[in-house]
C-alpha cells in the first residue's frame, strides 16, 4: 500500500500481481513516474511510455493531472464515465491534449482528456451500438444501461399514473386505493402496479372492471314466480328502473301490464285489467307508463354522460352514430351552448357493462369536434 501511495497505480497493479514483474515492466513503471515527474512536453518520453505500458490498459491523465485507468481502445466517453457517472452522462463532446476530438476517438496512454458536459440530459442510445464505437468499457456500458433502464421505469410509471387518472375521469369515479388495487392485480406494491399498467401488462379494460359506479350497483327489478324464469320489467322500453308488484292483481309473465308511478315505492306493475287500474280518477291516470315483459338476459343500466364539443356543428348527430353503431340506447338528451360557443351535450344512455361504457366514452372523445366525454355525477 505504501508502494501505491508513493508510484501510484503502476506499483500497485505489480504489488496485486505478488510483486512479480520483469525488467520491461520494472522499465514501463520508470517510464510512468517520469512522465508524472515532467511538467513540460517530453514527447520522447510520452512515446516511450505509450509503447512501453502494459498492452491491455491505457492510462489517460485529466486536465489536473490525475491519472485514469482504462481498458484499451477506451474512448473519452469512457473517460468521462470513469471520472463519474453523471460526468458521462451529461458528456457532449472532448479535447485531447487540447483538440477537439469526436466521442469515438481512440485514446492512447498519456495523453490529456478535457470533457465537455451540458447542465442537463442523459446519454444517447447510439452509445450503446457497439458498431458506432462510442464505448469499450464495461462498466461504462452497464451505467448508460442501467440510465436506460431507470428511465423506462420512471416513464412507465407516469404513464401509468396518467392511464388511471384519465380511466378514472372518465368513468366519473375516484381514483381507486392503489395499495388494494394492487392486491387485486397481484403487484407487490404501487410502483409496480403503475409500471404495469404502463406498459399495458394490465389494460384499460381490466382497470374498469374493478371500478365500482353507483348505477351498477343498483339492484335490477325481477319477478321470480313459483313454476316460471325470472323476468326483468322494461319501463318504456328503458331496462333496470326501480319497480315492484301490485300485490292485489299479481301480475305474471304473458299477463298484460301497466306501471303506476308511485311516490314511494318507484313503479308499481299492475295487470292492466286490475280494478285498481281501471277505477283511477282522470288525475291520477297521469301516473301511467307503459310497462313489458323483457326476455333479454343481459341487464342494462341507466348512465348519465356528458360531451362537451367546440361547436354543436353535427355533435349530436355524429354521438348519435356512435350510439347506434354500438347498439348503445339514448333514454334521454339534452344540449346547451355556451357564450363561448362551444357545446355540452348531456345524454342518460343504457349500458351492459364498465367495459362497454369506457369503450363508448373513448369512442365519443374521439369524435372530430368533441373536447372531452365523461360519465356525469
Amino acid at each position: 500500500m505504501h508502494e501505491f501511495a508513493e508510484l501510484g497505480v503502476a506499483a500497485h497493479w505489480s504489488y496485486k500481481e505478488g510483486g512479480k514483474h520483469d525488467a520491461a515492466t520494472e522499465k514501463s513503471i520508470n517510464s510512468l513516474r517520469k512522465l508524472l515527474e515532467h511538467k513540460d512536453d517530453d514527447e520522447t518520453l510520452a512515446e516511450s511510455f505509450r509503447s512501453e505500458l502494459f498492452h491491455d490498459r491505457v492510462y489517460i491523465l485529466t486536465p489536473k493531472g490525475q491519472l485514469i485507468d482504462l481498458v484499451k481502445n477506451s474512448t473519452p466517453l469512457d473517460f468521462a464515465y470513469a471520472i463519474h457517472t453523471e460526468i458521462g452522462h451529461r458528456c457532449r463532446g472532448a479535447k485531447v491534449n487540447g483538440r477537439i476530438v469526436p466521442l469515438t476517438y481512440t485514446l492512447k496512454s498519456g495523453e490529456q482528456v478535457e470533457i465537455l458536459t451540458t447542465k442537463e440530459g442523459g446519454p444517447n442510445r447510439n452509445w450503446l451500438d457497439v458498431n458506432l464505437g462510442y464505448l469499450k468499457s464495461p462498466t461504462a456500458i452497464s451505467k448508460v444501461r442501467s440510465w436506460f433502464r431507470n428511465q423506462e421505469h420512471s416513464r412507465n410509471i407516469a404513464t401509468g399514473k396518467a392511464i388511471l387518472d384519465k380511466e378514472s375521469r372518465r368513468l366519473g369515479v375516484k381514483t381507486p386505493d392503489l395499495v388494494e388495487l394492487a392486491k387485486h392485480f397481484k403487484q407487490k406494491n404501487e410502483e409496480q402496479l403503475l409500471e404495469a399498467i404502463g406498459r399495458s401488462d394490465i389494460n384499460t379494460q381490466q382497470l374498469t372492471a374493478f371500478f365500482k359506479i353507483p348505477e351498477f350497483e343498483t339492484t335490477q327489478a325481477k319477478l321470480q314466480h313459483a313454476s316460471g324464469p325470472k323476468s326483468i320489467i322494461s319501463v318504456a322500453g328503458i331496462d333496470n328502473v326501480l319497480t315492484n308488484f301490485a300485490h292485489c292483481c299479481t301480475p305474471v309473465s304473458g299477463d298484460e301490464i301497466i306501471g303506476y308511478i308511485s311516490l314511494k315505492k318507484g313503479i308499481t306493475v299492475h295487470r292492466k285489467d286490475c280494478s285498481n287500474i281501471t277505477r283511477l280518477n282522470p288525475e291520477k291516470q297521469l301516473r301511467l307508463v307503459n310497462v313489458a315483459w323483457s326476455q333479454d338476459k343481459k341487464a342494462r343500466y341507466l348512465v348519465p354522460i356528458t360531451i362537451q364539443a367546440f361547436s354543436m356543428q353535427n355533435v349530436l348527430s355524429d354521438v348519435s352514430h356512435a350510439l347506434a353503431q354500438a347498439r348503445i340506447y339514448i333514454a334521454h338528451a339534452t344540449m346547451s351552448t355556451h357564450p363561448d360557443f362551444t357545446t355540452e351535450l348531456n345524454l342518460t344512455i343504457q349500458i351492459e357493462n364498465t367495459d362497454q361504457l369506457s369503450q363508448i366514452l373513448h369512442k365519443i372523445s374521439c369524435l372530430p369536434n368533441v373536447i372531452d366525454a365523461k360519465r356525469k355525477t
